[in-house]
């Protein structure tokens, strides 16, 4: 088990290495997620503004076609 483990002596640098590696890895994972959640809020807020700029415009249209289309 010690020989598997030292790998011929070289088993610091091997060792870390796969630690830096998992480290990396789970970092990513992280980081996705983070953008992810950035990405969902942004494109919700969009939605929001664009709804709301919808709903403005026939709120006018409305108001001036029954006021006889005069402004």
């Amino acid at each position: 088990m010690m020989n598997f483990l030292q790998q011929g002596g070289f088993g610091f640098y091997v060792w870390a290495s796969f630690g830096v590696t998992f480290a990396l890895m789970i970092a990513e994972v992280v980081q996705l997620g983070r953008n992810r959640r950035t990405i969902l809020a942004r494109v919700g807020r969009l939605s929001r503004l664009r709804g709301q700029r919808a709903d403005a415009g026939s709120h006018r249209r409305h108001a001036s076609e029954s006021s006889g289309g005069q402004a």
